[in-house]
Order: C-alpha cells, then sequence, then structure tokens
C-alpha cells in the first residue's frame, strides 16, 4: 500500500466505506472528509462526501475551499462510480479546519412568542474562524459566545508548518539556470544529443528544478526517448504534485514507450483527480483496448464523444471496437 499513489489509496479507502453504508441499501447514509497531506509539499488530496464545507484560514482570513459539494454520502446507491479525488495546495502557515454541522447549528435567540431562532447562513462560522486566528480553543469560545450550542461540536484542525518543512536550500540554481541557457541553442535535431547532454548533467545537479524538469522532459519526448521522458514527468509530477498535467505526459509517454502497464497506472491516477478530462479519457480508451479490455475501452470512448462528438482519437477507438462487435 505503501507504493500507491495518494489518489489511488484515497479513493480505494473511500469506496470501500461505501461498500460498508452501501449495503444497508439507503437507509443509513454518512457524510465524510477524509484526506492527506503531503508534508514534503503542503500538497492536500482530500475526499468531501456532503460534509460541511472545508475552511482555509490564511493571512488572517478564512475562506471555503470549495463551492459545493460534489459527492453524495456513504451509502448513496450507484455513487461508487463517480467518486473522485480533489487537491488543494498549501501554503508555508495555511490552517485547514473542517467540522461538524454544530459548529453552525447556534440558537442566536428565542423570540418573543417562543420562536427558536437557529443561525442558517454556511459564512456564519467564518467571522469565529478569524476571531480565534485558527486556534481551536479560541474558535470554540467565539462560537459558544455567540449563541447556544444545540447540536454535537467537534473540529479538526491541520497546520502546514514551514519551520518544519522548510526546503533545502538549491545551492546549484544559478550553475543550472546557466547550463539551461547553454542548452537552448541545441534543442534542435541537429544539436540534439548536444542539448541532452547538458540538461542529464544539469539533471544531476538539480533533480526538483522546476523549468530544467520542463525542458528536459519536452527535449526527450521531441527526440524520441519516450521511456526516459516518461520516467522524468512521473517523478516530476511527485516533486511537485500540483503539476497534474505531467502525470497525463508521463501516461501517454509510457505508451509511446509500450510500457502499457505503467501508461494505465498514470492515466488511472489523473483519472482519480480529473475524471472528465477529455484528452485523458481518449488516452485511457486507447491503453485499455491495448489489454483487451473492450468495455472499459469502450466506457471511455462514450464519455470522450459525449464531450466531444468529433474527437478523431474516439472515433477511431469506436471504429476498432465496432469492427469487433463492442457496442
Amino acid at each position: 500500500m505503501q507504493e500507491e499513489y495518494p489518489e489511488k489509496w484515497l479513493r480505494n479507502t473511500f469506496v470501500e466505506l461505501h461498500k460498508v453504508f452501501e449495503s444497508f441499501k439507503g437507509s443509513m447514509l454518512v457524510s465524510i472528509l477524509m484526506g492527506l497531506v503531503e508534508d514534503d509539499t503542503g500538497f492536500m488530496y482530500y475526499v468531501n462526501a456532503e460534509h460541511p464545507y472545508t475552511i482555509l484560514y490564511r493571512d488572517g482570513k478564512a475562506s471555503f475551499i470549495e463551492k459545493s459539494s460534489l459527492l453524495r454520502k456513504l451509502g448513496t446507491i450507484d455513487m461508487q462510480s463517480s467518486v473522485f479525488v480533489q487537491t488543494f495546495q498549501m501554503l508555508p502557515g495555511d490552517i485547514i479546519i473542517s467540522g461538524s454541522d454544530g459548529k453552525d447549528d447556534i440558537l442566536l435567540r428565542v423570540e418573543d412568542d417562543g420562536t427558536r431562532v437557529i443561525n442558517d447562513e454556511e459564512n456564519w462560522i467564518l467571522p469565529k474562524i478569524e476571531e480565534g486566528k485558527g486556534d481551536l480553543k479560541k474558535i470554540y469560545t467565539a462560537i459558544s459566545q455567540s449563541g447556544e450550542i444545540t447540536d454535537d461540536l467537534s473540529l479538526v484542525r491541520v497546520e502546514y508548518d514551514s519551520h518544519v518543512m522548510d526546503l533545502v536550500i538549491d545551492l546549484d540554481m544559478e550553475e543550472v539556470d546557466l547550463m539551461l541557457l547553454e542548452a537552448k541553442p541545441f534543442q534542435n535535431r541537429k544539436g540534439h544529443s548536444k542539448a541532452v547532454e547538458i540538461l542529464e548533467a544539469a539533471y544531476r545537479k538539480s533533480p526538483s528544478h522546476i523549468q530544467l524538469n520542463k525542458t528536459i522532459i519536452n527535449v526527450h519526448l521531441h527526440g524520441g526517448n519516450f521511456k526516459r521522458a516518461a520516467t522524468l514527468a512521473e517523478m516530476f509530477s511527485e516533486i511537485h504534485p500540483a503539476e497534474f498535467e505531467y502525470i497525463y505526459i508521463a501516461s501517454v509517454a509510457y505508451k509511446r514507450a509500450r510500457i502499457f502497464s505503467k501508461a494505465l497506472e498514470t492515466g488511472e491516477r489523473l483519472k482519480y483527480r480529473f475524471p472528465d478530462m477529455l484528452k485523458n479519457l481518449t488516452n485511457l480508451s486507447e491503453i485499455y483496448f491495448y489489454f483487451k479490455d473492450y468495455q472499459r475501452s469502450l466506457e471511455m470512448t462514450k464519455k470522450a464523444l459525449k464531450q466531444d462528438p468529433e474527437n478523431i482519437r474516439a472515433l477511431l477507438i469506436k471504429k476498432k471496437l465496432a469492427k469487433l462487435n463492442i457496442k
């Protein structure tokens, strides 16, 4: 399990929990917020299934990181296929706070006629987070002083500590920047080997350099060294998980290198985040076709054509599937 991508682990864990509640056939539904935060980068992977919105406290201001609830509660019938993982890049000093409905269901006052007025404004909690400066005990005090707590109240707090997670200063950065400039004139067919030589030497000095990674991956792709391009793109996406485009590049490059198992693994990883990304759907349809998993290939093809009925790659796979009487 330690070898699994966080997207896959999180989705599979969510699905396992969902199956437990699904066995009650819709009579027991449970909201949930579940996530992982990468220590080195502050990158957060999470799933929110009809739980109150997740709150970000940054620079003294509180705000929701979601605009809507995109997943149904655990136990909802026929939900499994729509499960996907959301992501958020935390910055040093950021605090993520989540809580139960009890933080919002506050009895504000009782009218003269006995009517109980309970808060129904979802943004009500944000000033309380700011008043408490992201500290749970102070937030609780701010809530309880504003009215009577009428429901169970639970809060959880996750902070990205910049002092603990400071990255090592790259002393070779300036030298690598010069090597990038040196390699630029050779990034053509005639000078390709020289460019690779310079860039690979620079990579050994600074494997996390963002522009270097993008350049060397592009050079290997254009030079037809798809295996090396795929390996670099996959490693780059792990060091910089917000650069999701390179997960797609890794999958396509692995496919071009005919390393189809890795192509599928990385393509599925991207689908866990973006289930409707058109170019990845067509990419996966081709990979599944190679594995002779024609039903999955057809599923990806249909999803792609639903978005773009004229998509050439999807139409080609559809034609190949039709010849096999897969419709």
